[in-house]
């Protein structure tokens, strides 16, 4: 299982998002949970921090999605994410970890086209949620 996270500032007007160095395409923040943590939100809050250096509210879980990642489509194992929607409440995002870049996108303008092809149920999700 995965865990990712729509972070919104505050008005929910604009979403974070992150692309890897190898991408051209942006990505939800969001990573493997961890067996030995004690929640999938406190899983999504570490994510949240290793990818872009800021605190963001109590995650709200948005739904699960299987996530068609190209590490496993000639697998028997698929992944499932967790999706969450939160707030920044703290910092100043900078990329972290695996993210090579952070950019706040316009959430009415939010496309497919700007999302890679793994995370694109993931847009739809969050369109879902803000309606």
């Amino acid at each position: 299982a995965t865990v990712d996270i729509a972070i919104f500032n505050e008005d929910r007007s604009k979403i974070l998002l992150g692309r890897k160095e190898h991408e051209k395409k942006f990505r939800f923040i969001g990573g493997f949970s961890d067996p030995k943590s004690v929640s999938y939100e406190a899983d999504a809050r570490r994510e949240v921090t290793e990818e872009a250096g800021i605190e963001i509210s109590d995650p709200e879980y948005v739904g699960s999605y299987l996530i068609d990642d190209w590490r496993y489509r000639g697998e028997i194992d698929k992944i499932k994410t967790l999706f969450f929607a939160a707030k920044l409440l703290h910092g100043s995002p900078r990329p972290g970890d695996d993210i090579f870049e952070l950019r706040w996108f316009d959430v009415q303008r939010l496309d497919v086209s700007d999302i890679v092809l793994s995370h694109e149920p993931l847009v739809v999700a969050v369109q879902n949620f803000l309606r």
